[in-house]
């Protein structure tokens, strides 16, 4: 398909999941975390049970699902194994500077879901071992981050 007409195809579902994913009164009525990928347009790591087959937006995401495993791999085998969870600093050094924000998206991703433990986020984001930013990965969801822009 083209990639034009594909991206076209996202936004519009993009644009439903956010409109309808809110009531009247300003609450979500879906998944945070769902909400929360959708809206920054990442691949939906933990909600594909939308997709029976392959996900037809995979080359449309500004983080894929290649990257996405990867990250949670390498920091699931530690948690799991108990190892020492590193900073986010220490994280930015293995990924690359230049994948900061997307990992910052990442994480936000996993703590609205309910991924990995409150230690571990404690450990991931230590005091001056993360950079400012990285301090939203673990608010609520808000209306400033689901913005239909």
């Amino acid at each position: 398909m083209d990639t034009a007409l594909l991206r076209a195809a996202y936004e519009t579902y993009r644009a439903q999941i956010m409109l309808n994913g809110i009531d009247h009164e300003g609450k979500l009525r879906i998944d945070p975390a769902y909400y929360f990928a959708v809206s920054v347009r990442m691949f939906p790591y933990f909600h594909t049970h939308w997709c029976d087959d392959l996900d037809p937006f995979a080359e449309i995401y500004s983080i894929g699902q290649e990257f996405m495993d990867e990250v949670l791999t390498y920091v699931d085998a530690l948690w799991v194994q108990g190892n020492p969870i590193p900073s986010f600093y220490e994280l930015e050094d293995k990924f690359g500077r230049d994948q900061r924000s997307d990992l910052i998206r990442i994480f936000r991703y996993c703590y609205l879901n309910e991924g990995f433990s409150p230690e571990f986020y404690s450990s991931l984001l230590a005091p001056s071992a993360h950079p400012t930013e990285a301090s939203i990965i673990s608010l609520e969801i808000s209306k400033h981050d689901c913005l239909l822009v």
